[in-house]
């Protein structure tokens, strides 16, 4: 992928022609926990209803993970670490 279809690609994964991966280092502080609202960690539109893109984000204890395309919606949840660094990928 060339740098300039970057951002089509966030913005519209069906745009992704060779794919994409990301990887990040997080460490959630412990006062999250207690957040009624979802915290965005990334986000291009992935989680929003008749959006595209990708959304990574925290929400009722658990660690959310958005990939939406024009009538297809895929997702991942894991249980939320709070207060160490860990990897999500």
């Amino acid at each position: 992928m060339l740098l300039s279809d970057l951002g089509s690609c966030l913005s519209d994964p069906h745009r992704c022609n060779s794919g994409l991966s990301v990887g990040l280092k997080v460490k959630l502080d412990g006062e999250m926990k207690n957040s009624s609202e979802p915290r965005y960690i990334l986000d291009s539109g992935g989680a929003n209803d008749d959006a595209r893109g990708f959304s990574l984000l925290l929400n009722q204890g658990k660690l959310h993970g958005y990939v939406s395309e024009s009538n297809t919606v895929w997702t991942v949840s894991i249980m939320s670490v709070y207060d160490n660094i860990q990897l999500v990928q």
